[in-house]
């Protein structure tokens, strides 16, 4: 919702994904474009981004609602102007009717806000006044209402559009398509679909259920998840050369083994199926992303 000008130290955009083009391409064709454009006109040469772009799905219309106030009203908080209608690069003017042909889909964002154009100005208006003294208003994206402080929680990517990447990925590898998990992660949690501690997994302990487990995840993690040997000998506390035999004991097992082999696709279906990769869950969520400015 954003049009890059006069550079500040943020650019915040509101985006909604389509369902074939993954946004992390548009976003780095977007940084540059504007770096060439700005390094030019500067007459310098570098970069212009502090960091790479950050991004939140948006799918509860009270923080949509909350977010394009936001955007809209970040030029008078940041004293550029006294007024949204007086900042060039923004998309305000256009949801009102104003100015030349619109960059921003105008209908599709005031559906948010009503059923017919009229009514859904004058709803977007009024959250507009009914926002602009909120406390947040002024606050970083760290402390906004829809982005959670701190650091995101395992599994959390920062990233939405990762599920069209995974999708395509999917569609390319067919039946050989494995989720992109960390050793750590993916003994983590064969040990909970096989119903065993992690304490124990990686005990001394050569209990028959504990080392046929080992041999399980050490296979499957090998050949399937291509995860490496010493990254799985750290993980289960053992000698890479230990986790090599027990990787040897385990291909000959499953020719020899059938119930071996079931287990092994079993755990494998598991794996495959529950590994949820965050990303945009449904085609009417939007997205928040943020470009970060050097000074």
């Amino acid at each position: 919702m954003t049009r890059p000008g006069d550079p500040g130290e943020q650019l915040p955009n509101f985006l909604k994904p389509g369902t074939d083009v993954a946004l992390d391409r548009a976003m780095r064709s977007l940084q540059l474009k504007v770096t060439r454009g700005v390094n030019r006109r500067r007459k310098v040469f570098g970069p212009l981004w502090q960091t790479r772009y950050k991004a939140k799905l948006i799918g509860d219309q009270r923080y949509l609602d909350q977010l394009m106030v936001y955007i809209h009203l970040n030029p008078v908080t940041a004293g550029l102007v006294g007024d949204p209608a007086e900042y060039p690069w923004s998309g305000h003017t256009e949801l009102l009717g104003a100015g030349g042909k619109p960059i921003v889909d105008v209908d599709q964002v005031l559906r948010l806000f009503g059923k017919s154009r009229r009514a859904a100005r004058s709803a977007y208006v009024r959250q507009l006044k009914g926002m602009v003294n909120d406390e947040w208003i002024g606050e970083e994206p760290g402390r906004l209402p829809w982005w959670r402080l701190g650091r995101p929680p395992r599994g959390e990517d920062d990233d939405p559009e990762v599920s069209i990447r995974e999708r395509r990925a999917r569609e390319v590898q067919g039946p050989d398509w494995r989720p992109r998990l960390e050793a750590e992660q993916f003994i983590a949690r064969g040990a909970r679909y096989l119903d065993l501690e992690l304490d124990d997994l990686q005990s001394r302990r050569r209990a028959r259920d504990l080392v046929n487990a080992r041999e399980l995840l050490v296979l499957l993690g090998a050949e399937r998840y291509r995860i490496k040997v010493k990254e799985l000998a750290q993980q289960l506390r053992k000698s890479p050369d230990g986790i090599s035999q027990a990787l040897a004991r385990a291909a000959r097992k499953r020719t020899m083994d059938t119930a071996f082999r079931t287990e092994l696709d079993r755990l494998d279906r598991l794996l495959t199926t529950t590994a949820s990769v965050p990303g945009f869950r449904k085609l009417g969520s939007w997205s928040w992303h943020r470009h970060i400015l050097r000074s």
